[in-house]
């Protein structure tokens, strides 16, 4: 591996072409994309952040060529590049003052407060998304294979805006996993997993995301439920690192996260709710603390 992404840096057209790939593998961008916002990651952790800009610039242009060529969304190009240039701002401040913490931390508020200014800017955003959302499902429905609930496709529409918020920063939390694990690959001194496991919302982001979920708790309408989503979202992260650093610690090895990121997809009704809990407590009680130090 480390002399697969040795090669990739030798080059800028190599991080282009691997980029524009990524993005466009299998039809199906979006498990791919992380892949690319990784690899623009490790430049900048490697070689530097304008690097990186260059690169993501070049491959946005080809992306919007290949799009135009293709009769694909023109759209998807600039959309690709805003999100990589979130991805490449994060990796400067771990690259600046080589915090994981705190590039995590930035990308919480900022979900949080870009929820809560969409919320207040856009009250209905079920008319907006209702019919693009029928218009994705139709196909499934004239088959036969679903049948669509009018409120049920009303109320999803409502969500849309926390459903991009959170798969937004899923992506960039991902790309950023990623990449500072290859950048540890790359110089021999891994620090992602170390560095997750000790990540904390903190005072500001967790006081932030507990206001949010007790407003979605409280009040009623679709901008409490987007914020509740996104505030249980940002929570879920710091509950994942709890979970990380209490298995490091009881050295039963990868087993029990597996277990619990598949009981997160099958059974997250009743997961998420306890991982989120996990990370409330112990941003403010220090739960990882007094666990481990009882040992």
């Amino acid at each position: 591996m480390r002399n697969i992404l040795t090669w990739a840096l030798a080059f800028r057209w190599r991080i282009v072409l691997l980029s524009v790939s990524l993005s466009v593998a299998l039809g199906a961008p979006s498990l791919t994309a992380p892949l690319a916002g990784a690899l623009l990651v490790l430049c900048v952790l490697a070689q530097s952040p304008g690097s990186a800009i260059q690169s993501a610039g070049i491959a946005a242009v080809v992306l919007g060529i290949l799009a135009v060529f293709s009769g694909g969304q023109v759209w998807s190009a600039p959309a690709t590049l805003i999100g990589w240039m979130l991805v490449i701002g994060m990796a400067t401040m771990v690259r600046r003052f080589g915090s994981l913490n705190l590039a995590l931390q930035l990308a919480s508020v900022t979900a949080l407060l870009s929820i809560v200014v969409w919320s207040l800017l856009w009250t209905d955003p079920g008319s907006s998304y209702e019919a693009l959302i029928m218009g994705l499902l139709q196909p499934l429905v004239s088959q036969g294979k679903l049948q669509a609930d009018p409120a049920g496709v009303r109320q999803l529409a409502e969500l849309m805006p926390a459903i991009m918020v959170v798969s937004l920063l899923a992506t960039l939390l991902i790309s950023l996993a990623i990449g500072r694990y290859w950048h540890g690959l790359l110089t021999g001194q891994p620090r992602f997993g170390a560095e997750f496991r000790r990540y904390r919302l903190g005072r500001i982001a967790g006081l932030l995301a507990a206001a949010g979920l007790l407003a979605g708790f409280l009040l009623d309408g679709p901008g409490a439920a987007n914020l509740k989503m996104v505030a249980g979202a940002v929570i879920v992260v710091q509950g994942l690192a709890v979970a990380h650093a209490l298995v490091k610690e009881s050295g039963l090895g990868y087993l029990p996260l597996v277990v619990l990121y598949a009981a997160m997809v099958f059974a997250g009704q009743l997961v998420m709710p306890l991982v989120l809990a996990a990370g409330l407590v112990d941003n403010w009680l220090d739960l990882r603390g007094k666990l481990i130090s009882r040992k």
